[in-house]
């Protein structure tokens, strides 16, 4: 069914210009040495396991499966064939997930898991090819700037439980990792072009996504992705601009070591239409009254993962990170004294603007070993957050610009986690005990008032997933977890005391096939429990 044979806040009309999806091969030849190497390059198959650093293990249908907690695994077909335009429209017919659209152009979905707030996506640990996004992972977990782009993406992995002790903090919502296209086995490139017109207005929004990538040489991969989006949502002040731009590098030492590494610049700067009074809505809900407001952001980031395999056995993982961020909205506010500051139906008397710049550093060595029945998977994680939190002011009469907010805040977070995955009858039980330790340490100053403010989180948060194969469709599974979440940045002023969040997350999976239906499902029943929230 097309959109506009729904009932739907906005019809629009989706016109294939140009090319839709146009792969190009370079390189016909070669293909049996190519094949050869990708099958020389695969992760060793061991009996009923796949020996990899990565606990949750890749992402498709058979995981999916098989996994020991509630999981949905969103392949690239399901993306396209839905029609989605952006996140928001790729993620709604998961089931237990709310997808709000922030800005009316998809450049800021705000996700929420299970009735959670889907405020700024802050209950969940949001990953980009298994690397945290959100612009502050211990200090600011909101997703205010969000560096993903629908046409990059190969698969969406949703995991609402059981991952708690490998992927920490803020993960009492789950844990979803939107993986990026891989590079191509044989060089080639795609082209699309998808153009949006607004049936109310008019209003049009382009999106041009390009990929280039293939062998190199023989021991070295490369691709580059550029995502550009132009134009305006179907409101007035709704003018966008996107660019994101990808670049992936695999080295192949040999058969046992493998260097990747992937860099980024995402940009956005987009005027926001902001609410409207009812009166308003009523005459034309397409106009805007927010004249002012508006979103600036730009990320930066480079992840480096140093994959060693000694031994059919065992695997070792250096994975490291940083990103430089900076994102601003701009909110128009009527400081007069009468009525409510943000009332669209008011004239603004001042325009304030919200920096928030951060520089982030982390790194992460990761053991998988397997011994006899035994899947041991050691970690460690060091993240350094340098925060600048300030809100400016300018107020149209006099022209003056004062500074209302000027905070700064250092992070320093240090994780340990280990887990056990035992195997009993024929791999077709597996029990799953595990132990996160986090130790965080935040140092605040207001450099307005000279006011400094220290907090520390040290917090150990045990783990157990047990699954059970109980014939070739029957799959059960039980899990329980606990996670953390540190005081936020913007929660240090408030009035009263402020601890750090801990929670609780229970599921059971009942005995019911495994076989996948036509559409989404995965009703899992599930508590949450939480202490100290924030």
């Amino acid at each position: 069914m097309s959109k506009s044979e729904v009932s739907t806040p906005l019809r629009r009309h989706r016109l294939s210009v140009a090319i839709a999806t146009l792969p190009v091969s370079f390189l016909a030849a070669g293909s049996a040495s190519a094949l050869a190497q990708e099958q020389a390059d695969a992760p060793t198959q061991l009996p009923g396991l796949n020996v990899t650093a990565d606990w949750l293990g890749p992402p498709t249908e058979e995981s999916e499966k098989t996994y020991t907690g509630a999981r949905t695994v969103v392949e690239e077909d399901q993306l396209q064939a839905t029609g989605a335009l952006n996140l928001n429209d790729a993620l709604r017919p998961v089931p237990g997930l709310t997808v709000l659209d922030e800005t009316g152009t998809g450049i800021l979905p705000n996700i929420g898991v299970r009735g959670l707030n889907p405020l700024r996506s802050e209950r969940l640990q949001i990953l980009l090819d298994g690397y945290p996004i959100a612009i502050g992972p211990y200090s600011n977990v909101g997703v205010s700037l969000f560096p993903v782009t629908l046409p990059s993406l190969e698969v969406v992995d949703i995991v609402r439980g059981g991952a708690s002790v490998h992927y920490g903090p803020n993960n009492v919502g789950g844990v979803v990792n939107f993986v990026t296209k891989p590079i191509p086995a044989e060089t080639s490139q795609t082209l699309r072009e998808r153009v949006t017109i607004a049936e109310e207005t008019g209003n049009v929004f382009t999106d041009t996504y390009y990929r280039v990538g293939g062998r190199a040489t023989d021991k070295l991969d490369l691709q580059f992705q550029a995502n550009v989006q132009r134009g305006d949502g179907f409101r007035d002040h709704s003018d966008t601009e996107v660019d994101n731009l990808i670049l992936d590098a695999r080295y192949y030492l040999n058969d046992q070591h493998e260097l990747a590494t992937q860099l980024q610049y995402y940009r956005v700067d987009a005027e926001l239409p902001g609410a409207l009074t009812p009166q308003a809505y009523e005459q034309d809900r397409t106009q805007s009254q927010r004249p002012h407001d508006g979103y600036e952001a730009d990320m930066s980031r480079a992840t480096f993962t140093w994959t060693y395999t000694p031994a059919d056995n065992m695997e070792f993982q250096w994975r490291n990170f940083v990103h430089d961020a900076d994102r601003t909205f701009f909110f128009g506010q009527n400081l007069s004294g009468t009525g409510h500051w943000a009332d669209p139906g008011l004239d603004s008397t001042h325009v304030a603007d919200s920096p928030r710049l951060f520089t982030v550093l982390g790194t992460e060595p990761r053991l998988a070993i397997r011994h006899g029945r035994h899947d041991i998977t050691l970690g460690a994680r060091f993240v350094s957050e340098d925060v600048e939190f300030d809100v400016n002011r300018l107020e149209f009469s006099s022209g003056n610009r004062s500074v209302a907010r000027d905070w700064h805040l250092d992070t320093r977070a240090m994780a340990f986690y280990i887990s056990d995955t035992v195997s009993f009858l024929d791999d077709r039980l597996t029990v799953t005990p595990g132990l996160r330790y986090e130790d965080v340490d935040m140092d605040f100053r207001d450099n307005l008032s000279g006011n400094t403010e220290e907090n520390s989180a040290e917090e150990l948060l045990p783990g157990l997933t047990v699954g059970y194969q109980a014939s070739d469709d029957l799959f059960v599974f039980a899990n329980s977890q606990r996670s953390l979440v540190p005081v936020q940045i913007a929660q240090t002023t408030r009035e009263g005391a402020v601890a750090n969040e801990t929670s609780w997350n229970h599921e059971l999976r009942p005995p019911a096939s495994h076989t996948r239906p036509a559409v989404f499902s995965n009703p899992v029943p599930h508590r949450l429990r939480g202490s100290d929230s924030v």
